[in-house]
């Protein structure tokens, strides 16, 4: 899909909040210089907060969860702490780790296309399950998985302390984000996958080792704080960018 970038990427969050997936400045922009060609999809954080967040229970197994982690090891073993995210150095209380980086580093598609698979699978399902393309919902007009790819895949480690704390994160610009935990909820505390949901309440979803949530990316979403053990997942966002 074609993409008008001449700014992207360049404008503050706060202007993708009023906007959506693509700043408002953005489009403005294409419209004052004759871009006639595919912009993101434009997704209402309103629209998607109301959403529902699809769960998979059981979506990996323990040999997938083993192999990731192995891959994970691997990287930090071969690239040290920082591996291939510099701000690891930086971060206290959590690490993450990309294994997807594009060719030749495709470390997920390359050597686990059953994960991404599945992965993709529950994506899909979402897609189709839900009422997120219906007129009503925060992808109306959106032109369906075809026109996605994989943004980010990333494994993420919250020791105690850590979290993802920001009641109002969501991730701009991507379609589809779906979580998988991959540690047994007996290893740690805290650490719940919330939704901060309309009516200003957080929302959990009792997720065990191995289960998957899948939701529209610009649904408000956090990690409440860990207070014992470590807690590791892995994250992958869909895109229409390339």
């Amino acid at each position: 899909m074609l993409l008008y970038n001449t700014s992207y990427r360049l404008w503050p969050a706060l202007d993708s909040v009023v906007a959506g997936g693509i700043p408002r400045s953005v489009r403005e922009e294409a419209v004052r210089e004759g871009y006639t060609g595919e912009l993101l999809t434009d997704v209402d954080v309103g629209l998607a907060r109301s959403s529902e967040v699809s769960v998979k229970r059981g979506l990996l197994t323990e040999a997938d969860i083993a192999a990731l982690l192995q891959m994970t090891d691997e990287i930090e073993a071969s690239e040290g702490r920082e591996g291939n995210n510099p701000e690891n150095r930086t971060h206290a209380r959590s690490m993450k780790y990309s294994i997807q980086l594009g060719p030749p580093l495709s470390h997920l598609q390359n050597k686990l296309p059953g994960v991404i698979g599945k992965i993709v699978e529950l994506a899909e399902e979402s897609l189709l399950g839900g009422k997120w393309t219906h007129e009503t919902g925060p992808l109306f007009g959106f032109l369906g998985m075809n026109t996605l790819s994989i943004r980010v895949a990333e494994v993420w480690t919250y020791s105690v302390e850590g979290g993802l704390l920001d009641d109002y994160h969501f991730d701009t610009d991507s379609i589809m984000t779906i979580v998988t935990l991959l540690s047994d909820p007996g290893d740690f505390d805290g650490g719940e996958f919330q939704t901060y949901e309309c009516d200003n309440t957080q929302l959990s979803y009792g997720m065990q080792k191995g289960d998957g949530v899948c939701f529209v990316s610009h649904k408000y979403h956090n990690i409440s704080r860990v207070t014992r053990g470590r807690r590791k997942s892995l994250v992958v966002e869909l895109w229409e960018g390339n």
